[in-house]
């Protein structure tokens, strides 16, 4: 199979995804395609803007027509689903990454971990904050001071633009409400920012 390492896909698309791709375009990394099983959601309309193509919910399907190869060298896996972690084996190269930053807490997709992960030398990576280092980083491996310098660093050179990822700012004394919508509309717009410049 055919497989760029520079090229990443990601499955789920929310507002820290979103910004993740940023980082990444800043880092000049090829991130070539966001899924994400909502193709209402705002996230594909952020996902636009940084030039992003969208797979729906038929990411194997699509893949090899969308990009004229059916695999790719690092994925991340963000939704923290079971089938979605299967569709995301299934777009690895052999030799690939997967990184896991959703919490994958229920195993309801059955995978053949010989077949998918074992045979092909699939490198899984458990991406959960508090694995992170406190005091000291390492290579790939970086702490939370790290990470913030980098991404003002980017904001500073204007490599980051954040305008691209917020959608909506809001008032934080409209945080009833915003937190109200959040829990009763699935497709809450990503991108929702409190303004705290407001409160002054």
């Amino acid at each position: 199979m055919h497989m760029k390492r520079k090229q990443i896909v990601f499955t789920g698309v929310g507002c820290a995804e979103l910004q993740e791709v940023a980082m990444l375009r800043a880092g000049d990394d090829d991130v070539l395609v966001a899924n994400d099983v909502s193709a209402i959601s705002a996230g594909t309309e952020r996902a636009c803007l940084l030039d992003l193509p969208n797979l729906g919910d038929e990411p194997q399907g699509c893949f090899p027509k969308t990009l004229g190869y059916s695999c790719v060298g690092r994925v991340i896996e963000v939704t923290g689903q079971s089938i979605a972690m299967k569709q995301a084996l299934a777009l690895t190269a052999p030799s690939g990454r997967i990184a896991l930053l959703g919490c994958t807490r229920v195993s309801d997709a059955s995978i053949d971990y010989y077949q998918d992960v074992h045979r092909p030398g699939i490198e899984m990576i458990g991406a959960h904050t508090m694995s992170r280092p406190k005091l000291e980083s390492r290579p790939h491996s970086w702490t939370w001071r790290d990470d913030a310098r980098a991404i003002l660093d980017y904001m500073s050179d204007g490599r980051l633009d954040m305008s691209q990822i917020v959608s909506t700012l809001y008032s934080p004394l409209e945080s009833s409400a915003v937190y109200a919508a959040l829990a009763k509309n699935e497709n809450f717009p990503v991108g929702a920012v409190f303004d705290w410049n407001q409160l002054k």
